[in-house]
């Protein structure tokens, strides 16, 4: 059952870096912290799910991305732009796009449409990719004790807080409806 979970868990970081899910990885390592799953696992999990990501969004740009860009109009200039940045600086730009948070799919999908190889793009891709996996996989790691601590804090008051906001939500409606009765006879 462990190795289900285990294995499971893999698929399910795989999975949320796929779909861009930096929160997820980050349980996902504060999981391994709590040996509930192996550290080195984790970090292979994010990589394949981030970088068959970045594959699928370029092959897709590769074969439909110019006609993507030209239904929208509103973004032509900016991504023209922003593909003379790409052919300036394709190197510094594909290690760096994935640490600025909603500037990677453009990224990859101006990397699609330029001229820029296959195997370059893959290359430096993955490199970024690493660094990503390894940037937040080791801020996971250090943060987790803190992150522990604190949710062993909340769970403690949990109970309170929950009840407070039912009081506060019946008084919140109580207030509305007392608020509609007024209304009603003025």
């Amino acid at each position: 059952m462990d190795e289900l979970l285990s294995s499971s868990g893999y698929l399910a970081t795989a999975t949320a870096t796929f779909l861009q899910g930096e929160i997820l990885y980050l349980t996902a390592v504060l999981a391994a912290k709590l040996n509930e799953a192996n550290y080195a696992g984790i970090l292979t999990a994010a990589f394949v799910g981030a970088y068959a990501r970045d594959w699928l969004i370029f092959l897709l740009a590769r074969k439909r991305g110019r006609r993507f860009i030209e239904k929208r109009q509103s973004w032509a200039a900016k991504l023209e732009r922003a593909q003379g940045w790409l052919e300036q600086h394709p190197i510094k730009l594909l290690l760096a796009y994935r640490m600025i948070y909603g500037f990677s799919t453009i990224v990859i999908l101006l990397s699609g449409v330029s001229q820029l190889t296959a195997l370059r793009y893959g290359i430096l891709t993955g490199i970024g990719c690493l660094i990503w996996v390894g940037f937040y996989g080791i801020l996971g790691w250090f943060f987790a004790d803190a992150v522990i601590r604190h949710l062993t804090v909340i769970s403690h008051y949990a109970n309170h807080a929950m009840v407070a906001v039912f009081f506060l939500l019946i008084a919140y409606w109580l207030l509305k409806k007392y608020r509609a009765k007024e209304r009603d006879e003025q």
